[in-house]
């Protein structure tokens, strides 16, 4: 047998794990997901949800802690898309996470809130490695729905099905 970098991490960790957005831990679960998963998500109790004004992640501001989760209730100042709401998976611990775009502006924040592009997140440190990757996995199917409004070949609308 050959000897390969993927059957070794000594010295160096496995290839993959020194991307930046390569430390999510969430169960996506899809293949037990129906039309209803999204709203039962977010009834659960410990629900926590990650809001974005356009690319860049809105970050509760206190002066002292940065904090990138929101519970359902948080939300209303920054006029949530529900519609447009992504079940990202679930914590071990069973927690739904969330994705949710929202209607203000980065520049129309009130101070308590801060928008971050997904660089910045990992260049200045602002949130965990986990939390990266979830933000990461985030940002791409928000914007993979948002540009994608149409079949490509039947013109036809896209649905967003089992909870996004």
């Amino acid at each position: 047998m050959k000897n390969s970098i993927f059957l070794n991490r000594a010295p160096h960790l496995e290839p993959s794990e020194l991307t930046a957005f390569s430390g999510n831990k969430l169960d996506r679960d899809s293949e037990h997901r129906d039309e209803t998963s999204l709203e039962k998500a977010l009834k659960v109790e410990g629900t926590h949800i990650l809001a974005f004004s356009g690319t860049q992640l809105v970050l509760k501001h206190d002066g002292q802690v940065l904090d990138p989760l929101f519970a359902p209730y948080e939300l209303a100042d920054l006029q949530p898309n529900f519609d447009d709401a992504i079940l990202l998976g679930h914590q071990v611990s069973g927690e739904p996470r969330l994705a949710v775009p929202v209607n203000v502006e980065p520049e129309a924040l009130a101070a308590q809130y801060k928008p971050a592009d997904p660089r910045a997140l990992f260049r200045d440190a602002l949130i965990g490695d986990e939390l990266l990757g979830e933000v990461a996995q985030a940002l791409s199917l928000l914007r993979w729905n948002a540009d994608n409004r149409f079949c490509g070949r039947c013109g036809g609308a896209m649905e967003t099905l089992i909870g996004g």
